[in-house]
């Protein structure tokens, strides 16, 4: 070993040498945690600031992501670009879901979406403080806020069943290629990204989405780092 090719104020071994490792490395864009992985040998744990800095880098990705796509939705659903969110534009949307997919407003499953997007709007408001509606740093916040907080309306699980039952037009309990272009049509999501999403949604290879698969590409859409995760690109690639 060329010691002598370090600068002498370098600690040679311990915990003292990773964290003047992590410093030197991180600014390079590097993951640390195999450097860790690598010299666990020569500390038992690892250092305070490479942990920090590893948590933070990694929150930071989420919350970049995840603000790209409640921005795609934000976009999709201020039907009249006036820059807010309030109920009629939920509303103009259980309508298109019903007229695209030839579901009578009385029916049970048009009843059930309708209830899932007014506990959703409700709770939208709550975590907002108030008001009648939202601009987009208020709905991502209140958003952002909704998915963690389950106690009242679990958003993550409530919408999607309810839509799953309006998309699944033959009572199959799965959704087709055609079934789900449809969703892309109501959405007005025409990115060629999504259109071809449908076979990674497809976790099982039956050739057709079932609920569990919706429902855990909802997850991935409000929880997800990975901007490629099958369903954050629900929307569209995200411009990250």
């Amino acid at each position: 070993m060329r010691v002598a090719l370090m600068p002498d104020s370098v600690p040679l071994s311990g915990p003292r040498l990773i964290e003047w490792l992590c410093a030197r490395i991180e600014p390079f864009g590097l993951f640390t945690g195999n450097l860790m992985t690598g010299l666990s040998d020569l500390s038992p744990h690892p250092p305070r600031s490479c942990r920090f800095r590893e948590r933070t880098t990694m929150a930071t990705a989420t919350a970049r992501a995840i603000t790209a796509k409640l921005d795609l939705m934000f976009d999709a659903i201020d039907t009249d670009r006036d820059g807010h969110v309030d109920w009629s534009d939920h509303q103009r949307l259980i309508d298109r879901y019903l007229n695209t997919y030839k579901v009578g407003k009385d029916d049970r499953r048009a009843h059930a979406l309708v209830v899932a997007y007014q506990m959703y709007w409700i709770e939208l408001l709550r975590h907002a403080g108030g008001g009648s509606r939202l601009d987009r740093e208020q709905y991502r916040r209140a958003n952002r806020a909704l998915s963690l907080d389950t106690s009242r309306f679990n958003m993550v699980e409530g919408i999607p069943h309810a839509v799953f039952d309006i998309m699944d037009t033959d009572g199959d309990d799965s959704i087709g290629q055609a079934e789900f272009r449809r969703y892309l049509q109501v959405w007005g999501v025409s990115d060629r990204y999504a259109i071809n999403m449908f076979g990674q949604l497809d976790i099982d290879g039956a050739g057709v989405v079932s609920r569990r698969e919706f429902v855990h590409a909802a997850r991935e859409f409000f929880y997800s780092s990975d901007p490629c995760a099958p369903g954050s690109m629900l929307f569209g690639r995200l411009g990250i």
